[in-house]
């Protein structure tokens, strides 16, 4: 049974509530041909704390099962991500300031190997890596390094990509599954969650928009085409699976699949507007939201 702290914490997402799960709706400034905005926009990660908001070595901590106040990789980057999109959306310097601060941060946290400890406070997880922190790492650390043409984060992004991509390394985040070849875990001893693999997908897409390599953009199509040969395994009468083991998702991540699934055709050529068009008609079905709610709740109550 999940803890008292994360029962709070998905109480507080139902209700809006939660600096996890704000709203986050497509990127401003998503570009095919160049690294630019990120592709979704976690600005109200950045805005839900007006005392931090312009605090420049301002960390984000993430509060755990035991309620305690960790680091989480992926909250530090998607907040930095987030203050990138407020500088290219105000001009404001701060938000700049703020985004290398918290890249410098992510930094520290590569391993030699190019793995970022990501999930080691989960315990029921024995994989402590996750191929969407690494995808989100090579994303933020290809902004910082356009923008300050500082090479360690250049160095940075090649190493994290290098380690998403590493099918070798005994604690891999990317497998075959199916015979499909790239598929991206952001759990890597469960199974395949949806965000996560296209978190993950839009972190090889900037590698290859950063280091100009066509046979990254081959690991990007394998991938892509992987994910679009499973994704009708997520489907659940035009409302989402979070994920391949049946759980079906909240109204938030129902909602955030829709968000991503645009940015995703924007770099796939349209070959999941399907899906797009799909999950954004079950998303505007009230009594079909209504009864996802009460089987999402159900799925938490009886979850071991």
């Amino acid at each position: 049974m999940a803890s008292l702290t994360r029962w709070k914490i998905w109480f507080k997402m139902m209700i809006g509530k939660s600096e996890l799960h704000v709203n986050q709706p497509l990127g401003k400034f998503i570009s095919v041909d160049e690294i630019k905005g990120y592709y979704n926009d976690f600005t109200n990660k950045v805005l839900f704390d007006k005392k931090t908001e312009k605090i420049v070595d301002y960390i984000p901590l993430f509060t755990n099962d035991d309620g305690k106040k960790v680091v989480f990789p992926i909250t530090v980057i998607q907040y930095a991500l987030g203050c990138y999109e407020l500088f290219l959306e105000t001009n404001d310097d701060v938000y700049l300031k703020k985004m290398i601060h918290c890249s410098e941060y992510v930094l520290s946290l590569i391993n030699a190997d190019g793995s970022i400890s990501c999930m080691y406070f989960f315990k029921d997880i024995s994989n402590p890596y996750s191929a969407m922190c690494q995808g989100e790492c090579v994303s933020l650390l290809a902004r910082a390094y356009l923008e300050t043409n500082d090479k360690r984060f250049f160095d940075g992004a090649l190493k994290a990509f290098n380690f998403l991509i590493n099918e070798d390394h005994n604690q891999a985040v990317v497998k075959t599954f199916r015979n499909l070849k790239y598929c991206l875990y952001e759990f890597p001893d469960k199974t395949i969650v949806l965000n996560g693999y296209i978190y993950a997908l839009f972190g090889v897409y900037d590698a290859y928009l950063l280091f100009k390599n066509p046979e990254i953009k081959k690991i990007f199509d394998i991938s892509s085409a992987s994910l679009l040969s499973i994704i009708d395994d997520f489907d659940y009468n035009k409302w989402s699976f979070y994920d391949l083991a049946g759980n079906v998702s909240s109204k938030f991540y129902h909602k955030l699949h829709v968000v991503l699934l645009p940015a995703l055709n924007l770099i796939c050529n349209n070959k999941f507007k399907y899906w797009e068009t799909r999950w954004y008609e079950g998303l505007k079905d009230k009594r079909l939201s209504r009864k996802m709610f009460w089987k999402k709740v159900k799925q938490k109550l009886i979850r071991k």
